[in-house]
């Protein structure tokens, strides 16, 4: 428990010093040195000319990338559908995975929705009949 303490009063004491030096920053000034010129580099990125770099990059980027998405999605697209051909001619085209014929409902959405052996729905009625 000292040293959590003590660790604590140090490192206040230590943010207090460099608040106290960053007040008294101001204060001291760079003096004036005489006709010193900036560097070819400063110029130019004080110039126009990185602003202009920056935003015909951005331009020239974000064509790219909505091109390389439109072909992303083609291909996308293309493989999906090479995919359904693919399953389609190895389904047998009526059978599931099992070699089993697939199981028809259209019959049961269709227009008429009373079965022949009475209404839908009675289960007791129609197990009777059966027996």
């Amino acid at each position: 428990m000292l040293q959590f303490i003590l660790t604590n009063v140090f490192l206040i004491s230590l943010g207090a010093f460099i608040f106290l030096m960053i007040r008294a920053l101001p204060r001291i000034g760079e003096e004036p040195t005489g006709g010193e010129g900036h560097t070819i580099f400063e110029r130019w990125v004080m110039s126009e000319v990185p602003h202009r770099i920056d935003a015909a990059l951005n331009a020239s980027l974000w064509k790219l990338f909505r091109k390389t998405k439109v072909i992303v999605m083609r291909l996308d697209n293309y493989l999906t559908d090479r995919l359904k051909k693919i399953s389609h001619q190895t389904n047998g085209g009526g059978l599931n995975g099992n070699g089993k014929p697939k199981i028809d409902f259209s019959d049961l959405f269709s227009g008429n929705a009373s079965n022949e052996k009475g209404t839908m729905g009675n289960g007791a009625e129609d197990g009777l009949k059966d027996q």
